[in-house]
């Protein structure tokens, strides 16, 4: 199982023991209590990225890509609410990959896809690599 989070100048990689090891207070033990008929353990998706890129980087979007089956999905930073959830793991053991592994990132509060941008597409199995797009001079404009 692994994780990268790459940015234009950086590129982190995360296996299960690593994600195992990040702060208590990012980890969800049961995701079932956040999203009803859900297993394992994840971590605050949000607030973990924010601890992993510290101020190496001002995020405008994020990629989230599943090389198992080609999916990608672009979501704007601030559209990412602070209690969406990345799955990793079931009991000890890495997230199967019939259950989405070896990531899985849920994201409460989303429509169809295809009706807004924050839309059930966000909620990304497989996957495996998360792009920080950063602000842009012309964004900042």
């Amino acid at each position: 199982m692994s994780l990268s989070i790459t940015s234009p100048h950086q590129t982190w990689s995360f296996s299960l023991e690593d994600l195992q090891r990040v702060d208590a207070s990012l980890q969800v033990t049961d995701v079932a209590a956040r999203f009803p008929g859900r297993q394992g353990i994840g971590l605050l998706f949000r607030q973990w990225l924010e601890q992993v890129i510290g101020d190496s980087i001002i995020v405008q979007s994020l990629v989230l890509r599943s090389s198992h089956d080609g999916f990608e999905k672009v979501i704007h930073w601030g559209l990412i609410p602070e209690d969406a959830v990345l799955i990793y793991a079931l009991d000890d053991s890495p997230l199967p990959r019939e259950m989405g592994g070896p990531c899985r990132l849920l994201v409460p509060g989303t429509v169809l896809c295809g009706r807004s941008e924050l839309d059930n597409c966000v909620n990304v199995k497989h996957l495996d690599s998360v792009e920080l797009q950063p602000v842009t001079e012309a964004d900042a404009v």
